[in-house]
């Protein structure tokens, strides 16, 4: 809703859960119905075709969606395509079945759902964490909640909704928009200070709590390449390595390779 507010880009949020039928692609429905009405305005499925990821990215752009979910990743995600896009405020592509080249602003919200979600490559420093855990074998089969049908509830609350987003980004904005904590994220500085800042300003603690989490449990390359570089610094005492000895070593030292 307050995304005109955010000067900058913005990262991928990953809604993420121990087990199927937790609400993933509900909060996500969520999520888009208050912000456009639409529950499902820029939904795909996730691919790891890097062409096929681009053309669905431009594809989607071109629609005019500007709200973006991939949902239901069922494999570790790694895409310099989708990396690119979250770093860019402009996407260049060539159009699906022309000779024609397109050039699409990109001021889009992006998501990403899927249960115990892994990431690589550039994609965790892009990335924050909603971690959904319902305590339950089978969430699916819960009952009692304030809002059985919430998309329905939000429809037929969203003016009021929205004027409370509103009206909570306003009282931050109107006080000077104070910033009790500064929190730092690369190419996403804006979006930290908007969102921390209005969010403290309220009261509501636990922004980006859970980023060292994140990092530590999602990011599956990091830890590799941190154990796998820690023992290769052990074993040649520091000394600085050819990759034509680095190979020659992983070929004969079990505990290495």
């Amino acid at each position: 809703v307050i995304r005109p507010l955010i000067d900058g880009l913005v990262p991928l949020a990953i809604i993420d859960a121990p087990k199927v039928g937790t609400g993933k692609t509900l909060l996500a429905q969520a999520v888009s119905t208050l912000a456009t009405g639409d529950p499902s305005p820029g939904v795909m499925t996730p691919t790891q075709d890097e062409a096929e990821m681009r053309k669905r990215i431009t594809s989607t752009l071109l629609s005019g969606a500007n709200i973006i979910v991939f949902d239901n990743l069922d494999f570790p995600l790694k895409s310099g395509e989708l990396s690119a896009a979250l770093t860019s405020n402009t996407w260049k592509d060539r159009r699906l079945g022309a000779s024609e080249n397109v050039e699409l602003l990109q001021r889009a919200t992006w998501i990403v759902t899927g249960n115990n979600v892994r990431l690589g490559g550039d994609i965790p420093r892009r990335s924050y964490w909603i971690k959904l855990d319902a305590k339950s074998s089978r969430p699916f089969q819960r009952s009692g909640f304030r809002h059985p049908d919430l998309l329905a509830w939000i429809n037929e609350n969203r003016p009021s909704l929205i004027v409370a987003v509103l009206t909570i980004a306003r009282a931050w904005v109107v006080a000077g928009r104070p910033m009790r904590k500064k929190r730092l994220m690369g190419s996403f500085q804006p979006w930290t200070d908007v969102i921390g800042g209005i969010l403290d300003h309220v009261g509501v603690d636990g922004f980006l709590g859970n980023t060292n989490e994140l990092l530590e449990e999602v990011d599956e390359e990091s830890a590799q390449w941190e154990a796998f570089l820690g023992k290769l610094a052990e074993i040649t005492n520091g000394e600085p390595q050819t990759v034509d000895a680095i190979c020659r070593r992983i070929a004969n030292d079990p505990e290495l390779r």
